[in-house]
């Protein structure tokens, strides 16, 4: 999935079909955590709670555009799922409403 494209509804071109990559410009890890006490053990837990509530859950990020923001998204696209996005001055924010279970995932910046 292109940035591009998650971050703006309507552009004049089509950045998947008029843009071709050239190189690696960097990268990121992150890594999935998940709200404690809302029973996701694995991945697949988290996915299927999605999609059982298309739309409700929601998800933590450092702002739109950021690492995390963009994990999230990707992680969002490629398994089909409807989330909310919130976003949080910082991770300490985020990790700390995540821990409360007033979030469901948050992609740590590493």
């Amino acid at each position: 999935m292109n940035e591009a494209v998650i971050l703006h509804k309507s552009l004049p071109y089509d950045p998947l079909r008029d843009l071709q990559p050239v190189a690696m410009f960097g990268g990121r890890p992150s890594v999935l955590i998940a709200a404690p006490d809302k029973g996701y053990k694995t991945v697949a837990d988290l996915v299927t709670a999605v999609k059982a509530k298309p739309g409700e859950l929601k998800f933590a990020s450092v702002g739109a555009g950021s690492g995390s923001f963009f994990a999230a998204e990707r992680f969002a696209a490629a398994a089909g799922l409807n989330v909310q996005h919130v976003a949080y001055p910082g991770p300490v924010e985020a990790i700390n409403d995540l821990a409360s279970g007033r979030m469901d995932f948050f992609f740590v910046p590493r």
